[in-house]
């Protein structure tokens, strides 16, 4: 089947009825979108980072840390406990930290890109086809997400908790204080890194 001639055939079978769609579209759908759009953004970033000829973890762990902020914002709107979602035993990774590797670091990253598929399936299917948010499951999912990014944490040495921190500097860095537009166009790239870096700014 020629391209043209496919783009005409899947028309027929898209979810395009757009009323019903927008109808899903709340504030909690919002917010959910928002966390799965930012979880595909950070892979892009991640997968850059990762695939570097000379591997800069600390860019590797700030995307891990962005990749926290996103599943915190699910976190939150899902109303689930942080304490049991965020899985950061990092003792359970079979990963000799002396061995950073191209394999390593795409077993944690291959835990990253299921989890992230699956969080926009689940939103996929509620808000396009009209199921029932599956909470139960985008919570296993979020789970496996920070079990993944622990593992990446753990091979850029350093822990999740870490780099959790080092994400809020860097954003109180970035913005005076809530979000703003103009702020996030306008960063300040080289203290951000400083932040990043562990220095005192």
């Amino acid at each position: 089947m020629k391209p043209n001639e496919y783009v005409k055939n899947q028309a027929i079978t898209e979810s395009n009825d757009f009323p019903a769609i927008k109808n899903r579209i709340d504030d909690r759908a919002i917010r959910l979108l928002h966390a799965a759009i930012g979880f595909n953004s950070e892979l892009a970033e991640l997968v850059e980072a990762i695939q570097k000829v000379q591997i800069d973890y600390v860019n590797v762990a700030e995307e891990a840390g962005d990749f926290y902020w996103y599943t915190s914002v699910a976190i939150s709107e899902l109303g689930l406990d942080p304490e049991k979602t965020m899985l950061d035993d990092m003792a359970e990774h079979k990963i000799d930290l002396e061995v950073k590797d191209y394999q390593s670091i795409e077993t944690a990253l291959a835990g990253v890109t299921w989890a992230t598929g699956c969080f926009s399936d689940c939103l996929q299917k509620a808000i396009f086809y009209g199921r029932e948010l599956n909470i139960e499951r985008l919570e296993g999912i979020l789970k496996a997400l920070t079990y993944s990014l622990s593992a990446v944490c753990y091979v850029s040495e350093t822990t999740p908790a870490e780099v959790r921190e080092k994400n809020i500097a860097k954003l109180r860095i970035r913005y005076a204080g809530k979000f703003t537009a103009a702020e996030e166009s306008n960063r300040d790239l080289i203290m951000e890194r400083k932040v990043l870096e562990g220095e005192t700014v």
